[in-house]
């Protein structure tokens, strides 16, 4: 976002978060011929100082919230760079 000289969930290119994610490689793993469950959020934010700050404002607000406390996330990739925070989240679980 910063290079791009943007800040939104969908890039200018028009890639959405998931497709950021998969293209990064997410999730690495092997094929297993089982049926798989695979999730994926983004939180952003910008302008907030601390990470207290922009904790605070993403649990006062329910979509950002939902994706903190989601159970279909197991992991999470954080990001800070001139006051823009990003979160994403990936999950993968067998049935």
């Amino acid at each position: 976002m910063i290079n791009k000289d943007y800040f939104d969930h969908v890039s200018p290119n028009g890639q959405t978060p998931t497709e950021r994610i998969k293209a990064e490689g997410y999730p690495n793993v092997a094929p297993c011929g089982c049926a798989r469950q695979t999730y994926y959020g983004e939180n952003i934010a910008r302008g907030q100082k601390t990470p207290e700050e922009v904790m605070q404002d993403w649990m006062n607000s329910q979509g950002h919230k939902d994706n903190i406390l989601s159970k279909n996330f197991k992991e999470i990739g954080v990001a800070f760079d001139r006051n823009v925070w990003v979160q994403n989240f990936g999950g993968v679980w067998e049935r």
